[in-house]
């Protein structure tokens, strides 16, 4: 071992580079080889390349041992140790720790015992999580003794990955965030490695893959810049796991052969592990059940021999559903027993609702339906202790998108048990949580402005505008970097801010509760997209009943791109709407009422229903009044809510936005080229184009409504102009603008108005600077592209401008579902405003309007021009004028 130990040594102190020291050592009467010997493998092991330390202490070990110091002997020895995680089980590797901890040279050093200390905390987050908050606790208070600030923040943000694996989602962002931006800011390159890998773990476990990516691609970027670091194992298999699951497959698969082959190279089982892991993950959903078996029954053997608990978990998790689809449910059901006894032995609060769930599920398949039962409401149990521990809507959404499966798979067994009103409340138990929880507190989200937060958004904003001019491809990819980057500390400094005013946490709304605010000609429905078979909830004032539809999710997300497709490139849709009513609309009882209200799910958020169309190719619209609701339990609070106070002057309109003076306008282009659309796809380079009709709609809608009505016009149409208006005393607030749409980073989503010059901010006004605001408006109209559009999944909580507007107090929305023809739109937007003045509801005036644009233009008018538009909220009520006096 020596001789292996010393020629391994040998390669490393040939390749040149300098020496740092980075720990005390004693050097009274050592000889000089040792000391240098501990110096690299001191830079090797803080850059994170155990592989190069292990060999380096191992022969420091036994020179120490040869001269009988004793005291550097255990130092070396703490790190051989720490370097053979891939080769001795953490179970041994802790146990010899502990030994060296408990030696009374390690007792009376300071020194000796952080550095024991920080090496097996490193080894308990893989076996024992209370072990490794108490190690990390007491590596931090001597670390801050000593005066060693990078063990005091590495410390910190391992706490912060402890809290992660224990639930504490808010926690372990504050003390993850804090570290990782003191590393960078006092340049320890191991630090920032380490905890950007951990952010990016944590992102791609509540599945905001794309978020992640650019934390190891950054961990990526570091390791080629400092050679010493050496291979980042942790960074690709992380950032192949996020491309799988975005469907990069192929760019997944090739990261993970390399990984293997370095791995092989350089005798890193524990590495191989985790690729095979993933490769196995890719297998199954590829149907090669045999080779996805081979892999991750590899994988778990290598788990066994290193004690390596969770990736056991992770690979018997995922070889459960394997057995279960080649019919062996005994080894199945093994397999799953074996993860969550994993998971409890090492205390993974975060992924123990998922093994529960997977264990349930093969429950009911073998008909024991009371276990399952149990298992589902424990796993939901769990989920619920760490949504209240949860102080940022960023985090409850994201857990909430992450916990679907644990809802959807409970919400199968009690539509099989027909048990209407408890599968109802497990929906709601997830969907859209955040927004109801908000609602329900009646309060937008407490305002977090601090002096730090300030600064942070103001650093975005110069970001955001700078990114809308021209730039060459690498330096916009610099200012997306940095983008990203300071995004992420406003997360977390607001997380900061909300530790001591926890949010509230929404609780589910019951089948009566539901049914009470409903008028009796209201119906209803709540859908749950799934394989094989979707689901719609149908709830009147009367009655409810859980029907089961004639198509999967697959199926349904198959037909709505074809009908986007059609409808975006102005075709005829009649076949595809007919299909999608067939299988949406058809099964319901839709036609004992005049009133829909939609809950949708996935990728139903993106469409219409009120351009479907029936057997008989009448649109639905023709038939229906249709609102559009994030969940039942949003429906019930808006519903019940009651303003502060009642908004009093009728109108705040802003508009003719002088896109001209602001990034690529191009002064010179044809103006009869294209239909002016309200489109914007990218804050890179983007050419803003003006809207010409904006300005007509706004003051159409200034003399319908009268009054003391505010228009924004022009140079008057700026973001700060908007926000120091008395917002919430305004009924109406009508914005008509370009958009932003981000499916990726919906927080991202942006209405966009003037830049004032004077002022700090972009222009953008965001969906996080928006669920700020403080409305009691009874609506809220965004004349402008994209505006209903965001992420796909209902549980994953304000995913769109619409719901931002809601949760700042708005009883209702109007927004688009796609880009927008200025043209139509403005005539649209006309007859809407005639059908309010003139007494009619929300709802149905919006459908007046569009009923009006197919007499004027046609039945057969390509829903691209007027279907757009949908309401969101409570849409049944009128406005109430009596207290103005309206121009005639």
């Amino acid at each position: 071992m020596a001789l292996l130990s010393w020629f391994a040594a040998r390669r490393i102190l040939h390749r040149g580079h300098s020496s740092t020291r980075t720990h005390s050592i004693n050097t009274d009467s050592l000889p000089v080889g040792a000391v240098a010997l501990m110096q690299q493998a001191d830079r090797f092991s803080g850059l994170l390349n155990w592989a190069a330390a292990g060999p380096l202490y191992a022969l420091a070990e036994e020179k120490f041992r040869q001269s009988g110091d004793t005291r550097n002997e255990l130092y070396a020895r703490t790190g051989r140790l720490r370097g053979q995680f891939d080769q001795l089980s953490f179970v041994a590797i802790s146990s010899s720790l502990e030994q060296i901890l408990n030696d009374p040279i390690t007792q009376n050093d300071l020194h000796l015992r952080l550095w024991c200390l920080v090496n097996k905390g490193y080894t308990d987050l893989e076996i024992n999580l209370p072990a490794a908050r108490a190690e990390w606790t007491s590596a931090r208070n001597i670390a801050l003794q000593l005066g060693e600030d990078r063990w005091a923040v590495r410390a910190l943000g391992e706490l912060g990955v402890v809290a992660f694996l224990e639930g504490n989602m808010s926690v372990a962002a504050a003390r993850v965030g804090q570290a990782l931006f003191s590393t960078m800011a006092h340049g320890d390159i191991g630090g920032e490695m380490r905890l950007s890998n951990m952010i990016g773990t944590g992102l791609n476990e509540i599945h905001r893959y794309s978020e992640a990516l650019p934390f190891f691609d950054r961990v990526i970027k570091l390791a080629g810049q400092h050679q010493d670091a050496g291979f980042p194992f942790m960074a690709y298999e992380r950032k192949a796991e996020a491309l799988l699951e975005l469907g990069r497959h192929q760019e997944g698969r090739e990261i993970l052969k390399r990984v293997i082959e370095e791995s092989t190279v350089e005798n890193r089982p524990g590495a191989q592990m985790q690729a095979l892991v993933l490769i196995g993950k890719l297998s199954a959903r590829e149907g090669d059940r045999w080779a996805a078996l081979r892999d991750l029954q590899t994988a778990a053997r290598i788990a066994g021999k290193l004690k390596f608990y969770r990736m056991a978990a992770c690979a018997m998790y995922d070889m459960a559903p394997i057995y279960d689809s080649l019919g062996e449910l005994t080894k199945a059901e093994e397999s799953m027993i074996m993860a969550i006894d994993a998971s409890r032995r090492v205390g993974d609060r975060f992924f123990l609702p998922r093994d529960l769930t997977a264990l349930a599920t093969l429950k009911v398949r073998a008909g024991e339906t009371r276990s399952a039962n149990l298992l589902f409401e424990e796993a939901e149990d769990v989920l619920d202790g760490m949504l209240s521990n949860m102080h940022v809507s960023f985090w409850k959404c994201g857990l909430g998108a992450a916990a679907r499966e644990t809802y959807i798979r409970h919400f199968r067994l009690l539509v099989a048990t027909h048990n209407v009103g408890k599968a109802l409340q497990v929906v709601e138990r997830v969907r859209a949580r955040t927004t109801a929880a908000l609602l329900q507190a009646r309060r937008p989200e407490a305002n977090r402005r601090t002096a730090d937060t300030a600064d942070i958004e103001d650093q975005i904003a110069g970001l955001q505008t700078s990114l809308m001019q021209e730039h060459p491809k690498n330096e916009r990819e610099e200012l997306l970097e940095r983008l990203l980057n300071y995004e992420r500390r406003l997360i977390f400094l607001q997380n900061n801010s909300a530790l001591n005013h926890r949010e509230f946490l929404g609780k589910p709304v019951s089948l009566p509760a539901v049914q009470e605010v409903l008028g009796q000609d209201d119906l209803l429905l709540e859908y749950v997209l799934d394989d094989p078979q979707s689901f719609c909830i149908a709830v009147s004032k009367g009655s409810a009943e859980i029907i089961v539809l004639n198509a999967g999710r697959t199926e349904v997300e198959a037909r709505i791109q074809q009908y986007l497709s059609a409808v975006r490139d102005k075709k005829r849709e009649s076949e595809i709407a007919q299909q999608l009513y067939s299988m949406l609309v058809a099964p319901t009882r839709a036609k004992q009422k005049q009133r829909l209200i939609v809950a949708a799910d996935g990728a139903l958020r993106r469409i219409p229903f009120e351009a479907l169309r029936n057997p008989d190719g009448r649109y639905l619209i023709q038939s229906h009044t249709i609102t559009y609701i994030p969940s039942a339990t949003v429906l019930q609070a808006i519903r019940n809510s009651r303003g502060s106070h009642r908004p009093s002057p009728p109108l705040l309109a802003i508009g003719n936005v002088p896109y001209e003076d602001q990034a690529l306008f191009d002064a010179n282009q044809n103006p009869v080229k294209a239909a002016v659309l309200r489109g914007l796809y990218d804050l890179v380079g983007v050419r803003l184009k003006s809207l010409p009709q904006s300005r007509e709609e706004v003051i159409a809608i200034g003399r319908k409504i009268g009054g003391d009505a505010v228009l924004l016009l022009g140079r008057s149409a700026t973001e700060s102009n908007f926000k120091a208006q008395p917002l919430s005393d305004f009924k109406i607030i009508h914005i008509a603008a370009h958009a932003v749409a981000d499916t990726d980073i919906p927080e991202r989503a942006a209405l966009v108005l003037a830049r004032d010059p004077n002022s700090a901010d972009d222009g953008l006004l965001q969906v996080r600077e928006i669920v700020e605001l403080k409305l009691n408006a009874e609506l809220v109209v965004l004349s402008a592209c994209d505006t209903g559009a965001g992420g796909m999944q209902s549980e994953a909580g304000i995913t769109s401008l619409e719901e931002a507007f809601l949760v700042a107090g708005a009883k209702s929305v109007v927004a688009s579902l796609w880009e927008v023809d200025d043209t139509y739109t403005a005539a649209l937007m006309d007859r809407f405003y005639e059908h309010l003045v003139a007494g009619q509801d929300k709802a149905g005036s919006l459908r007046q309007a569009k009923l009006d644009m197919l007499e004027k233009y046609g039945i057969d008018t390509p829903p691209y021009y007027w279907a757009s538009f949908v309401i969101a909220g409570d849409g049944a009520s009128p406005i109430s004028w009596r207290d103005h006096l309206l121009h005639k």
